[in-house]
């Protein structure tokens, strides 16, 4: 977090299987988490949620800033798409997105995207496409930042 000047130590879990205990038992005092795994925590007011990981407010918790507003154009939303091979001919990717829009529109798969913390925005190849893009530009970003080599 060298954008907030903050001095923290990244401690390596696996996983949220290992993560969320060690903050629930006090072994950190921080972690990232998807919202599912913690929202018992966060109801009960055992942990707090400081912030959210997109660029703008979440559905899930619309009263918590998103880091975006501490750090500009942070943005480290889920992204969750469908992909064709190369080659794939541009009318059946329209045609694929074209299903895939609707389907994520569907109020039950909303729901479920929903449980896993994901707020569905549906999106064409190209904006989709560019979101990712973004996303790879503040990932080398942020190596650079913490002057780590990529490999």
């Amino acid at each position: 977090m060298a954008a907030l000047k903050l001095n923290m130590t990244h401690v390596p879990y696996k996983g949220t299987s290992e993560s969320v205990p060690a903050l629930l038992g006090g072994h950190v005092d921080v972690a990232f988490a998807a919202y599912p795994n913690l929202s018992g925590a966060v109801s009960t007011k055992t942990v707090k949620m400081l912030a959210t990981n997109g660029l703008t407010r979440s559905a899930i918790a619309p009263d918590v800033q998103p880091i975006a507003d501490f750090i500009p154009g942070f943005d480290f939303a889920p992204r969750v798409g469908l992909y064709a091979r190369s080659g794939t001919p541009p009318e059946l990717l329209t045609k694929i997105a074209a299903l895939g829009t609707e389907i994520a529109k569907d109020p039950e798969i909303a729901k479920a995207f929903s449980a896993a913390g994901i707020e569905p925005a549906p999106a064409g190849p190209a904006e989709f496409q560019a979101a990712l893009k973004r996303e790879s530009d503040n990932v080398a970003q942020t190596v650079k930042a913490a002057g780590m080599t990529p490999q």
